[in-house]
């Protein structure tokens, strides 16, 4: 008696074993899918309808008792048809024993209403994106109007003195000691500003730049800069390296960065002490660490991230345009990397390089 009700249903019905596969599917649910028979008993209940919580609603039903609906897709010739499915297990002697999926053709309000759901979440992410890129373009313009004032003010400072310079010449007579010294303030303040602009050109070109990368031995890098950077007011071994990995990157680049921070070290050495420089290497999970420390004159915690803005020095009686560790913040950006800051007054500095391990030479 069961068997010919759940045949000449017109309700499409299927019976899944624990297993998940199909037992029997009466003739209305044959209809619906377009499977006969044969083609659906055996199988996994999976290969005709396909939803991703399939599992999650089978073991909800076995927990439950009752009925979990879910919508399921059934592919066909003609195309994915969506269904309305529900699914519920059957108990014998206390314990599932067999599913039962009924199902049909999903409503138009239904499809309507999920479309319409759909298309509100699209919606909503391109809205959220469209924000960021907002927030990104007023964050740039900020630090665009930044620069701009940095750059007019140290600009305007050489021109002023070259000003001040030619007028003075102007009223000394015949005095030529003094017009020779008033030229060559003149004179030094133009060369000031043309290396002023220079470096301006070089950051404005920073975020442009194609990255060329090969493998770079951090580690002979820094040796060469030590030869380089060092001289007779340096003691020997004054500067260690260990730990340092060869890395993927853009040489030229990369020798920048480590130019301008040993560079900073030596220039801002203590005159109380010898000048000791380490640059060690590290990895720690997903990141490699390079890191250059020294015993020089430091800086003030507050300002370990203003540093890295153009025209900004850490300290007030430094000299130079200010633009050095901006340059290397933006060649490490470049690469994917990060670089920081950590300092104290008087008691050194360290700057940390982090690298992602994927750009290790294995």
């Amino acid at each position: 008696m069961f068997q010919a009700l759940f045949q000449i249903s017109k309700t499409p019905m299927l019976l899944v074993s624990t297993s998940r596969e199909m037992l029997v599917a009466n003739t209305a649910f044959q209809r619906l899918v377009r499977r006969s028979d044969a083609e659906l008993i055996g199988a996994k209940v999976d290969t005709v309808l396909d939803c991703p919580k399939l599992d999650v609603a089978f073991s909800d039903a076995s927990a439950i008792g009752g009925w979990i609906p879910l919508r399921v897709q059934v592919h066909q010739e003609v195309g994915d048809v969506s269904l309305d499915a529900q699914i519920c297990c059957l108990r014998r002697h206390g314990h599932t024993d067999t599913f039962c999926v009924t199902a049909s053709p999903a409503s138009r309000s239904r499809v309507a209403f999920r479309r319409l759901r759909e298309e509100l979440s699209d919606a909503r992410a391109i809205a959220a994106a469209e924000m960021s890129e907002r927030a990104q373009l007023t964050e740039t313009n900020r630090r665009l109007r930044e620069f701009a004032m940095r750059a007019a003010h140290d600009i305007r400072g050489p021109l002023a003195h070259i000003s001040h310079a030619l007028s003075l010449q102007r009223r000394t007579g015949d005095d030529a000691e003094k017009r020779a010294q008033l030229l060559g303030m003149a004179e030094q303040s133009a060369r000031n500003l043309s290396d002023l602009v220079s470096n301006l050109l070089a950051y404005s070109e920073t975020t442009s730049q194609v990255l060329e990368t090969k493998p770079v031995a951090l580690d002979g890098l820094v040796q060469e800069l030590a030869l380089t950077l060092g001289g007779d007011a340096l003691e020997p071994g004054w500067l260690e390296a260990e730990g340092l990995a060869t890395v993927m990157c853009d040489p030229t680049q990369v020798r920048m960065i480590f130019l301008n921070l040993i560079g900073n070290a030596v220039k801002y050495r203590h005159p109380g002490r010898p000048l000791r420089v380490v640059v060690e290497g590290r990895r720690s999970g997903p990141t490699y660490t390079a890191s250059i420390s020294d015993n020089g004159l430091g800086f003030s915690p507050d300002i370990a991230e203003q540093i890295f803005e153009p025209f900004v020095r850490g300290r007030s009686e430094e000299t130079g345009s200010g633009i050095g560790l901006a340059t290397c913040r933006e060649f490490a950006h470049n690469h994917g990397w990060t670089l920081s800051a950590h300092g104290e007054q008087e008691r050194g500095a360290r700057f940390d390089i982090a690298i992602p391990v994927t750009s290790l030479v294995q």
